[in-house]
């Protein structure tokens, strides 16, 4: 069988065709019916195709040499599309076949934007209803960032904290912070679990321990609002911060803390150079 280019036109059509029903499968996640075939037909020139049959100098080769024009650039392009995404350092030709996102190099991520699959149900004696963060039509960017710009997740106590029964005494606090001051361990999660291990609380329940401290104790000594006991720190703009026990002996040893993750307690003077203020909470 002799190929012709009208013949070669119809392949070139199956070909666009048999592309769409792939697409369709693959993206819209339907069944192809007839109407999204004469739609892509009407499309690509359905009319037009009609017009070379007609008139002075049409031929079926003219019909060939369309379909074969068609396919070629249709093709074409997309195969250049698949050349540049593929020399992208953030993406590569699995996401542009089926939507694959390539996973980020180490230390990086996709951003806050990006939500769990599985969002933790921490509360357990309450239910709120959480209202959408963008309307109708409002596109999510996702964007690469390093890991230390993703938010941090915040563990909602499972109590109030008024109510916790078993927190250690004031008056109790500053011979435990001396204790474990000589004991010498190595804290992991730094200042706030020594902080938990002073006041008898665990870390997941009292991970946050400065809350709502609107109480500002000043940057350095004196502290007359500060009673031996007391736990006091500061937060900076970007929520992070520090928080220490106050011991109240004298400017050369006022705090016992915690410095970093994965360091032990040290005494500490009085002169944090930031604002201090006093939890309300304890």
């Amino acid at each position: 069988m002799q190929v012709n280019m009208a013949m070669a036109g119809a392949f070139a059509f199956g070909l666009i065709i048999g592309w769409y029903v792939y697409y369709v499968n693959r993206y819209r996640k339907g069944d192809v019916a007839f109407s999204d075939l004469t739609t892509l037909i009407g499309i690509i020139g359905g009319g037009t195709i009609l017009t070379l049959f007609k008139g002075e100098g049409s031929s079926p080769d003219l019909f060939g040499w369309y379909g074969v024009g068609l396919a070629t650039g249709f093709f074409g392009y997309f195969l250049v599309l698949v050349g540049l995404v593929k020399k992208s350092t953030n993406f590569d030709a699995d996401w542009f076949l089926d939507g694959r996102r390539k996973n980020p190099a180490d230390g990086f991520g996709y951003g806050t934007d990006a939500k769990p699959t599985i969002t933790p149900m921490f509360r357990t004696t309450s239910t709120s209803a959480v209202s959408p963060t963008s309307s109708t039509g409002t596109v999510q960017n996702f964007y690469l960032a390093p890991e230390g710009a993703k938010a941090s997740a915040t563990v909602e106590p499972l109590v109030e904290w008024d109510l916790l029964p078993n927190v250690r005494p004031r008056n109790e606090r500053v011979a435990e912070a001396k204790r474990l001051l000589a004991e010498g361990k190595v804290y992991p999660k730094g200042c706030s679990e020594f902080v938990s291990a002073v006041l008898g609380v665990p870390y997941e329940v009292a991970n946050d321990l400065m809350g709502a401290a609107p109480t500002s104790v000043g940057s350095r000594p004196p502290y007359p609002s500060l009673a031996p006991g007391d736990i006091a720190g500061w937060t900076n703009s970007a929520g992070m911060g520090h928080v220490t026990v106050y011991i109240g002996e004298s400017d050369t040893v006022a705090f016992i803390d915690v410095r970093e993750p994965g360091a032990r307690p040290r005494s500490k003077n009085g002169f944090y150079d930031r604002e201090l203020f006093k939890s309300s909470r304890f």
